[in-house]
């Protein structure tokens, strides 16, 4: 395990190479680490974003593990985003956080922050933070995400993404409202720990699309 490693690519079953890259996302003049993951085709070119999280976010430790272990933990870390991307969490924590990039550069389309996701999933996810009250009108009078949404994207504590998930899952599926949050694929391990990267010189972000937020 290579904890001051900040970028992993390795070979994907059917051929494809899979990618994840730390990055620094700089967000009210405060830097904040961020894993991206994405995928290119055979030829190691046309690199595809998928997905990205801000540290302690959904999927960090998954990703983590990616990033910092063995070629068979990248690879188990795209299989994971394979399996869940379309879940309430993953997918509802990716729209908070293009609509974010979106409202900080307006010349931004929020549809190139995201990975393409099928536009009913997409609509359900928008229409769940909506009635979260993650996104409305500010105090300033301006639309935008609220400190609830905020304190999501860039969780102090891992109660705040059980309580999105719970919360998202049960908006976008009320009949799955009782599913036990350790079904939930993208929340923390339970017992785990994540110790930090190594801050020194970060690769630069991979071509856009650009990360979750707006990097």
């Amino acid at each position: 395990m290579d904890l001051d490693r900040v970028e992993h690519s390795g070979t994907l079953p059917d051929g494809r190479r899979a990618e994840i890259v730390m990055v620094v996302d700089e967000t009210n003049y405060v830097e904040h680490e961020v894993l991206v993951l994405a995928v290119c085709d055979h030829a190691w070119s046309n690199p595809t974003y998928l997905y990205s999280t801000y540290r302690d976010g959904p999927g960090w430790e998954q990703l983590h593990t990616g990033l910092v272990g063995e070629p068979q933990d990248l690879v188990a870390a795209y299989q994971l985003w394979s399996a869940h991307h379309l879940d309430p969490l993953p997918l509802g924590y990716l729209a908070l956080a293009a609509l974010e990039g979106h409202l900080r550069d307006s010349q931004e389309p929020f549809a190139a922050l995201l990975p393409a996701i099928p536009t009913d999933r997409l609509g359900a996810a928008l229409d769940a933070l909506m009635d979260l009250r993650m996104v409305g009108l500010r105090p300033d009078g301006y639309f935008g995400l609220t400190a609830r949404a905020e304190a999501v994207l860039r969780p102090d504590s891992a109660q705040e993404l059980q309580h999105f998930a719970a919360a998202i899952t049960a908006a976008m599926h009320p009949g799955d409202a009782a599913m036990p949050l350790a079904r939930h694929a993208f929340l923390p391990l339970p017992g785990s720990t994540v110790k930090p990267t190594s801050s020194g010189d970060m690769p630069p972000p991979p071509g856009p699309p650009r990360p979750a937020s707006g990097r």
